[in-house]
């Protein structure tokens, strides 16, 4: 997805703007220790707010993080 936003651009009045994102996934699963909705949100929330401080156009999972205090 990060890829495919790089490179598509966006052009406004004849201009291309180059737009990245950056993305927090978490999934709540049989071992995982995500009780509710709220706290899934809050664990991609924490996810994507570490990518955007570790250089922004970065997709990152919350599984890769230190557990969360919730």
């Amino acid at each position: 997805i990060c890829e495919h936003i790089r490179n598509a651009g966006i052009d406004v009045d004849g201009t291309t703007i180059q737009v990245t994102v950056s993305i927090g996934i978490a999934s709540a699963g049989s071992e995982s220790t995500i009780a509710n909705t709220r706290e899934l949100i809050f664990a991609a929330d924490q996810a994507m707010y570490f990518a955007k401080q570790s250089g922004r156009d970065l997709c990152v999972a919350s599984s890769a993080l230190p557990p969360l205090r919730l």
